[in-house]
């Protein structure tokens, strides 16, 4: 992913453009148990263009976080993540979204910073991202 599809925190940001998806709704809960935080984030956007489109999600999290959790649901279907190589899942990734599938790539891009793109999201498709992380908090 080069550069220039990244998008600011919790937007989903149309590949190769300047437009964001609408953010219909986020829903957030947390469990505290001692010093460790356990977060889930749901947010759900809609695809309101004419064209099927490739999207990138990206999020920041603290130093001190790491997502044990993450999914999509579009169309009444549930994607969810699974752990793999980074060349491999690119791979993947870039096979099924030119076989005209819906696929994602969850990529770490710096200590805190993580990046989702979505391929194939037909028009007025909604996306749901479910994502659940751990923090550390000072105790």
């Amino acid at each position: 992913m080069g550069g220039g599809n990244k998008t600011s925190s919790g937007g989903m940001k149309v590949s190769g453009s300047q437009r964001y998806l609408p953010l219909y709704h986020t829903n957030v809960d947390a469990i505290v148990t001692g010093p460790l935080a356990e977060v889930g984030v749901v947010q759900v956007f809609k695809n309101n263009t004419a064209d099927t489109i490739e999207a990138v999600y990206s999020f920041p999290l603290s130093q001190n976080g790491a997502v044990f959790s993450f999914e999509f649901h579009i169309d009444k279907r549930i994607v969810k993540g699974v752990i793999k190589e980074k060349e491999e899942a690119k791979a993947d990734y870039e096979k099924a979204k030119a076989q005209g599938k819906v696929a994602s790539l969850l990529e770490q891009d710096k200590e805190n910073l993580f990046t989702m793109s979505v391929a194939n999201i037909k028009p007025g498709e909604m996306i749901e991202v479910h994502m659940r992380y751990q923090e550390k908090l000072p105790y």
